[in-house]
């Protein structure tokens, strides 16, 4: 009944044979709920039996409605509380064998079609065809991650305290230069006097005159 192997350690399972539901609402269940902690999982299945939340079909869907959000789906109330049964029956399976029932997840859901059985005569429904199915069901405890180094707590940023308002220096005002006045100023050039160096070119010949006279004689 137990088509995977498990692990007693961290593993708690349970079967049921011959359940009265459809073994297609209990395989489209129970791949809804595989990988959901079994918590979860009871509390989505008890808001479906309450027509809150639909179960998508993936399969087995032919004419069936479609609801807001995904395709077809459907309210399978009757095998919602059939599940709902299961997964508390082996999550006192995994309390019995000393597991943590907050850890636990749904491993998984295995749903194969069961024999069929025909309605007591004093039913209202006598003499129709029923079916049923065989589920399996295993949980799986999975340690919780060690939650990394939490980061320092930031102190509260101080506002700044509003500071005084500074009076604003006064510029001693700088004593004026007299600057020296830049402008060109026109000098008209001064013209030598050419009388003098005339004479001295006179006086200079008669001074060489006199010297030939003197060698001369």
């Amino acid at each position: 009944m137990y088509p995977l192997k498990s692990d007693d350690k961290t593993n708690a399972k349970v079967c049921a044979k011959a359940v009265k539901i459809s073994f297609k609402q209990a395989r489209e269940i129970g791949r809804l709920i595989k990988g959901k902690k079994s918590s979860a999982a009871i509390k989505y299945l008890e808001e479906v039996i309450v027509l809150k939340k639909p179960v998508p079909f993936g399969r087995f869907n032919t004419n069936m409605a479609h609801r807001s959000g995904m395709s077809a789906a459907s309210y399978p109330v009757n095998a919602g509380k059939k599940m709902i049964e299961l997964l508390e029956s082996a999550e006192k399976n995994a309390e019995y064998k000393g597991l943590e029932v907050k850890n636990l997840y749904v491993k998984n859901v295995w749903a194969t079609r069961a024999s069929s059985y025909t309605t007591p005569k004093r039913s209202p429904f006598r003499g129709r065809s029923k079916k049923s199915a065989n589920i399996s069901l295993l949980l799986e405890e999975r340690e919780v991650k060690a939650v990394k180094a939490v980061e320092k707590q930031k102190p509260a940023k101080s506002k700044p305290e509003a500071k005084a308002p500074v009076a604003a220096k006064k510029e001693t005002p700088k004593p004026k230069v007299d600057k020296p006045d830049t402008k060109k100023v026109n000098v008209a050039p001064v013209k030598k006097d050419a009388k003098p160096v005339v004479k001295e070119k006179t006086e200079a010949k008669k001074a060489v005159e006199e010297k030939q006279e003197v060698a001369k004689a």
